[in-house]
């Protein structure tokens, strides 16, 4: 952007903010476990996770807004290797591994989810002056193979259990690390935001794995979801917005009438649209996960080159 004063700035705060789901949800698990007489905690199970409801606004929705940049002809150019060389190869070898083994393909992809969610959230960290040293590099991977294995049991139950079983054990370790290893970086990290920011994202955890244990997978993985898509789409919309403000670059947004704020509710309102969409068109379970998985693999690939230091969608994000 030519005049930094003129772009849509995104606060600090307002990422922060979000940990807010962390307490809401913690709370609501334990009013109803132990003040409600457990009434809700067979609707609050792993089934949940398919309702429309929460497909309309999580999951898809965030990946889709993702990839909505590339419909730029500068940035189509300048990712091309990307799109066209590295997507097809991603697809083949998804199918490849899919109709070699559907769960092993399953476990990967959760796998590689937690991975991206994990590595977004320390990414984040990093506004915040949480020091890049080896406490952060061992946060990052303790948080990793921690929630991982919380999914996989979680989730992928009966599919390679004695994989699952016999890492049991490494849960335990790198949770406990995981809570070590988020008091040393705290201790390292000057800023009083960067230290609140690596508890958060640890109770984050803790929350998570509490509900689990209880039996609110949904509430478990809403949790982690929600810090997660909340706070990409902030990004994503105030990119959008700065790069199409003084002229509309983007093919997509071409073809509708719009003036350049109205991209704040366009590009969320969109990418639910076209979540919606693809549900309904593609209805058998194999394909739609097919599709799914390349989508969302090829979005952990690529957002983890679109937003290094000096990339060209960095240019369109003020974080203050």
């Amino acid at each position: 952007m030519e005049n930094n004063q003129e772009m849509l700035v995104l606060k600090k705060s307002w990422i922060m903010s979000v940990f807010l789901i962390v307490p809401l949800v913690a709370f609501f698990g334990f009013w109803d476990w132990n003040y409600n007489d457990q009434a809700l905690l067979p609707v609050l199970g792993i089934d949940t996770l398919y309702l429309p409801l929460y497909l309309l606004i999580f999951g898809l929705p965030h990946i889709l807004a993702s990839l909505f940049s590339f419909f730029d002809k500068e940035y189509f150019s300048h990712y091309k290797k990307h799109l066209i060389i590295f997507f097809p190869i991603l697809f083949l070898l998804l199918q490849f591994i899919i109709s070699f083994n559907y769960n092993l393909a399953v476990s990967l992809f959760l796998i590689a989810t937690v991975y991206h969610v994990i590595r977004q959230q320390t990414g984040i960290s990093l506004m915040y002056g949480v020091p890049k040293n080896n406490w952060f590099i061992w946060w990052n991977w303790s948080l990793i193979i921690a929630v991982s294995i919380m999914y996989l049991t979680t989730v992928q139950v009966g599919a390679l259990d004695s994989v699952i079983k016999s890492a049991q054990y490494l849960f335990n370790v790198t949770f406990a690390l995981a809570g070590l290893v988020s008091y040393l970086l705290i201790q390292k990290t000057k800023e009083l935001q960067g230290k609140i920011f690596v508890f958060l994202t640890y109770l984050m955890v803790v929350t998570s794995f509490t509900l689990t244990n209880f039996g609110y997978v949904f509430l478990a993985i809403l949790v982690i979801r929600f810090l997660h898509d909340v706070p990409a789409f902030m990004f994503y919309i105030s990119h959008e917005v700065n790069r199409n403000k003084f002229k509309i670059n983007n093919l997509i947004y071409k073809a509708v009438p719009l003036v350049p704020m109205s991209l704040i509710i366009f590009v969320p309102a969109f990418a639910v649209f076209m979540g919606v969409f693809f549900r309904e068109t593609v209805t058998d379970p194999k394909i739609y996960f097919s599709i799914l998985a390349t989508v969302s693999v090829f979005h952990y690939y690529i957002e983890s080159i679109i937003w290094k230091r000096n990339s060209l969608h960095r240019k369109y994000v003020s974080v203050k």
